[in-house]
């Protein structure tokens, strides 16, 4: 049986991709709804025809309503949004991937809150290898200890707009560091993780993570070369979460166990 997949930011970028690769797949999932913000241009016209892949007798809507039932809601959407994203996947009974980035306390309450009654996952990035990069990034940094200074730059596309990056400060969390952290070139202080962003062109995303010691220095590199990977990541984890209980997941131990 097709999963049925609700999508909110479906006009977005990684809305559209994710629109595309549903109907790549068709026997795998279905496409329940295509939620935009109220005021949306996009409101009332097909999904398909928008992303150029073809009639998918589902328009554009606010959040809340669907055609059919909802087993998972990936949420793309944008961070003040969080709330009501989060409320309409527990009135409808799904689970709930969100890849929003940027989310301020109002954000973080409600993924906390639906975590008491849906299955929730919440991921600044949905590629498999930043899931391994993360538990690489962990294990560096135990294993070199406070001798080695940690600095993360990222590069996006011209239109990213929360600075740093969800992943960035991912890494630094994995790293040891604390929110926000320095940014850009200012003095060091201490052992805090530093942090650099750069912006322009088309860049799905990379990140490098330097562990910068007396004498010698590691790097560890991710980058993406299609926004694809998002999407596939993102569909991946729906599939997994979609058969869990409600509670709080994290990205490894979805997407990496399916490897086993």
């Amino acid at each position: 049986m097709s999963i049925a997949v609700a999508i909110a930011g479906a006009s977005g970028r990684m809305g559209r991709e994710l629109v595309r690769h549903l109907s790549l797949s068709p026997g795998d999932f279905r496409l329940c709804a295509a939620w935009v913000g109220p005021n949306s241009r996009w409101r009332g016209r097909d999904v398909g025809e928008v992303v150029g892949a073809g009639v998918q007798g589902v328009v554009f809507t606010p959040p809340g309503e669907v055609v059919g039932g909802c087993d998972v809601v990936i949420d793309f959407s944008i961070a003040q949004a969080c709330p009501m994203i989060g409320e309409a996947a527990i009135l409808c009974g799904a689970a709930w991937v969100c890849g929003t980035t940027g989310l301020d306390q109002s954000g973080e309450t409600a993924l906390a809150r639906a975590a008491e009654f849906i299955p929730v996952l919440y991921a600044a990035n949905f590629s498999p290898a930043m899931a391994v990069m993360e538990e690489l990034v962990t294990r560096a940094a135990h294993r070199l200890g406070p001798g080695f200074d940690v600095e993360i730059l990222e590069l996006h596309h011209r239109g990213k707009s929360d600075i740093p990056s969800g992943t960035a400060l991912m890494l630094g969390r994995a790293a040891g560091g604390t929110n926000p952290g320095r940014i850009r070139a200012t003095p060091r202080n201490g052992d805090e993780v530093g942090y650099a962003a750069l912006r322009g062109g088309r860049v799905p995303g990379e990140h490098t993570v330097f562990f910068l010691g007396d004498g010698e220095r590691l790097e560890l590199v991710h980058r993406v070369h299609d926004r694809g990977i998002f999407a596939r990541g993102a569909l991946a984890a729906a599939q997994v979460l979609s058969l869990r209980s409600p509670g709080r997941y994290h990205i490894g131990e979805v997407l990496l166990t399916r490897k086993n």
